[in-house]
């Protein structure tokens, strides 16, 4: 008995853990949004609470906004307790990274899991932009990824509906983040994603570190 008390009363482990920038913690611009950056999981429509409510799956997100993705492989070093589960990086580049290195610096990262279960999902550019070093910058980026790691990031055509649904200026709060429109989006297309390859089952509410 004593055993089944402790049991139903220990803390619900993550199934889903979330590593990258202000994407990835689903980050608002206005300020009067910005209490939801202390308190994200009171926010229903963020793209990961979607997934989290329609799979049951608990979350654990460790996205910092603005990070480069050398800061994001030192938190997800330091960060031991959620490296065998199913892992979702969401980063844009940042810093002006060269692509070499940052996909250098991301194979870093996932060195670091315990898991083959990991999506890297795709750079989503300013739909404003396309003709930047920034923009061909993150095509790159997106191309080294799909020849390293093809199970682990969305094929071609799964790419280009993401970004295109995302190039509607409905989508977004600002010229990069996303509306609650926006990051249903996100969630259709992850969670899909997730789906298809089976790695959903069920855990509880997500676990947000803002």
């Amino acid at each position: 008995m004593s055993a089944m008390f402790l049991q139903a009363c220990a803390p619900e482990v993550s199934r889903l853990v979330v590593h990258g920038d202000s994407t990835a913690i689903a980050s608002r611009i206005p300020l009067i949004e910005k209490v939801w950056n202390i308190a994200p999981r009171l926010d229903k429509s963020r793209w990961f609470n979607i997934i989290s409510s329609r799979s049951g799956m608990r979350v654990y997100n460790d996205g910092e906004p603005g990070q480069s993705m050398v800061s994001m492989r030192d938190r997800l070093a330091k960060d031991v307790a959620h490296r065998q589960v199913t892992t979702i990086f969401y980063d844009r580049r940042n810093t002006g990274e060269r692509p070499e290195d940052y996909v250098k610096t991301l194979a870093g990262a996932i060195s670091l899991l315990s898991t083959d279960k990991f999506l890297i999902v795709p750079q989503v550019p300013d739909p404003k932009d396309r003709t930047s070093e920034e923009y061909f910058a993150m095509c790159r980026i997106d191309k080294l990824v799909s020849q390293r790691w093809p199970a682990n990031t969305f094929n071609e055509v799964e790419r280009r509906a993401f970004v295109t649904a995302l190039d509607e200026p409905r989508t977004r709060i600002d010229g990069l983040h996303r509306n609650a429109l926006g990051q249903k989006i996100e969630a259709e297309a992850i969670g899909r994603w997730l789906a298809h390859k089976r790695w959903l089952d069920s855990g509880g509410e997500s676990d947000v570190r803002s």
